[in-house]
């Protein structure tokens, strides 16, 4: 568990939380040209959830920065990442066997695109 401490109380974010919120806000992307081919994972919530994303960020093990994204009547913070590394080595086992709902076939689809490829790039 990673603790969040707000105003009020110090909370504990356990894996099963931070994969329910993946479940939610979380999106699993693809694309690919005739040249390259891309996979990523990203978190967006409202602006005012940083320290929870941190937090989020934190309990699967990345380091990556979280931006501060900002529209003409709202700001959110991202979380994006798209290191092949991180993806196999951080994402898919805090994800596995996590989340459910209709994110889970998006997120098995995505997978299994994602070993296809790092496997075809190895031969």
């Amino acid at each position: 568990m990673v603790s969040c401490e707000t105003k009020k109380s110090n909370l504990e974010l356990s894996d099963e939380f931070v994969a329910g919120v993946i479940s939610v806000c979380g999106t699993f992307f693809h694309t690919s040209t005739a040249r390259t081919e891309q996979f990523g994972f990203q978190i967006k919530l409202p602006s005012e959830n940083e320290v929870l994303l941190s937090k989020i960020r934190d309990a699967i093990g990345l380091k990556n920065r979280i931006h501060l994204v900002s529209s003409a009547k709202t700001r959110y913070v991202i979380l994006t990442v798209r290191s092949r590394s991180d993806l196999k080595s951080k994402i898919i086992p805090f994800i596995d066997d996590r989340i459910c709902g209709h994110k889970l076939k998006s997120y098995l689809n995505w997978k299994r695109l994602l070993i296809k490829s790092s496997a075809q790039h190895t031969i």
